[in-house]
């Protein structure tokens, strides 16, 4: 099945860092919760919404903040391309762009309902199962630590922020636990490695673990409770933690390897 033409050419550049490029660049094209739309990010802070059975144009905005470049100039180190996340009911989408803001759309009036503080380059956004929080990856500056940071996007308000010097999980949509009470993500700071459990609700750090670079956690799809895994014995051990009050719950039997 051949793919219908967009409303504008795609390089084959841009089409392989969309799909090859670290999930910290962001992304630049996303497809609506049902399909019908097309979000596409162009390198000057434009955004084209496109009809994905037509590829006919809808219509076209543009991330607010980027300054007016030209064109025929070398482009400046900063990568002004836009990046786009549709919300879960499809209704709002999300923008990053170079040091800017992010900003939220309401995609029937087609304006900005939010500016989200704490700009960082190259976030990687992902909206909550139920759309009412935004969480984003970027770097802060332009090649400064990575910050995760968590906002309301009813009110636009920043929840929480975390400044770390690297993070294992790049993807966004990979912190949030199914049902969306909470994100968590393993982290370096100072050397060391932590694994995060914040609560989207309040934005509170529910737990913070320190983790040997032999040990891995998980958090369970409620939230509820966490899996830390250690391959630095002979035989693997477990141990579940109450991420309520961070008490170990079991230590199921060592596994041989």
């Amino acid at each position: 099945m051949l793919l219908p033409q967009p409303a504008f050419p795609i390089s084959l550049t841009l089409l392989s860092c969309c799909l090859f490029a670290p999930a910290l660049f962001a992304q630049q094209v996303a497809f609506s919760p049902n399909d019908e739309t097309i979000a596409i990010g162009g390198e000057y802070g434009e955004i084209q919404l496109v009809d994905s059975a037509t590829a006919k144009l809808k219509f076209e905005m543009l991330h607010p903040g980027v300054p007016k470049l030209d064109p025929d100039q070398p482009l400046s180190a900063i990568n002004w391309t836009a990046s786009v996340w549709f919300s879960p009911d499809g209704k709002r989408l999300a923008s990053s762009c170079g040091l800017t803001p992010v900003a939220i759309w309401d995609l029937e009036t087609r304006k900005v309902i939010h500016t989200l503080q704490q700009a960082s380059v190259g976030y990687n956004l992902a909206f909550s199962p139920d759309g009412s929080r935004l969480v984003g990856i970027g770097v802060e500056g332009k090649i400064g630590p990575t910050r995760i940071t968590l906002w309301d996007t009813q009110t636009g308000k920043v929840l929480s922020t975390c400044t770390t010097d690297q993070i294992e999980t790049k993807n966004s949509e990979k912190l949030f636990s199914t049902n969306g009470l909470k994100i968590a993500f393993t982290c370096q700071q100072a050397g060391k490695r932590f694994f995060y459990i914040l609560d989207t609700v309040s934005g509170e750090q529910k737990l913070k673990l320190e983790l040997s670079s032999y040990q891995h956690a998980y958090l369970s799809p409620d939230g509820l409770r966490s899996l830390v895994s250690d391959f630095s014995e002979e035989k693997h051990s477990y141990k579940i933690i109450d991420t309520l009050n961070g008490k170990s719950i079991l230590t199921p039997p060592k596994q041989d390897r």
